[in-house]
């Protein structure tokens, strides 16, 4: 593309599988300036995108962006675009050469995870029951109920801790939970521990593999 006015550099060449957004096609019927392009972009995209093209043609940085468009059959797709910026003989950057990737699997990948995790902390925050997520022993997320159980100020106090070490759980309890660990499932047990104020506990727990965030992981 070569530029259609002073509104930002023009974005040339796209090599990629759908390269033809920033090139004339059938969808466009015109010639492809920075305004037919943007033209194309998602109304609640277009000032971020326009900012990141503008920015790297100030500087003359690599321009990374990404964006929604509406398909000819109407289905919103995502793409994204890096590229580096082409001076003229002035050395200002008047167009580009790049690549568009289309990422609407990723990103609709990404909002089912996030959705994912959403229903987790809505449902574990309406319990009573502790619920805590581990892998091999290592704790991934809990709710405030777990946090309250084993005295820990606030579920995040645990993320990223052992779990055998975060709760003082007894040497028998201890064992049984590293033989039930290393089994995809395993029906309910009894285990005891201590709280900070010397309180005893005796819960039952489980345990069985879930998916979270795209990995294994075990639901107790």
């Amino acid at each position: 593309m070569r530029p259609g006015s002073s509104s930002g550099p023009a974005l040339v060449k796209a090599h990629g599988p759908i390269g033809g957004f920033l090139e004339p096609n059938a969808h466009l019927s015109c010639r492809p300036t920075y305004e037919t392009w943007v033209s194309t972009i998602h109304p609640d995209d277009r000032a971020a995108v326009g900012q990141a093209v503008q920015s790297a043609s100030r500087t003359g940085s690599e321009l990374l962006a990404e964006w929604r468009v509406n398909s000819g059959a109407g289905v919103e797709r995502w793409l994204m675009s890096r590229g580096r910026p082409i001076g003229d003989v002035g050395g200002v950057a008047s167009q580009y050469v790049g690549v568009v990737i289309d990422i609407t699997e990723r990103k609709r990948a990404e909002q089912a995870l996030r959705a994912s995790e959403e229903r987790f902390k809505s449902l574990s925050s309406l319990t009573s029951e502790g619920v805590m997520i581990h892998d091999r022993g290592t704790i991934l997320d809990a709710n405030e109920a777990f946090a309250q159980m084993v005295s820990a100020s606030s579920p995040d106090d645990l993320i990223g801790r052992e779990g055998l070490e975060a709760v003082s759980f007894i040497p028998e309890s201890s064992r049984a939970i590293a033989e039930k660990t290393a089994v995809p499932a395993s029906l309910a047990f009894e285990v005891t521990f201590a709280k900070r104020t010397g309180e005893v506990i005796v819960a039952e727990t489980d345990g069985r593999t879930i998916d979270y965030r795209g990995c294994p992981a075990r639901l107790a």
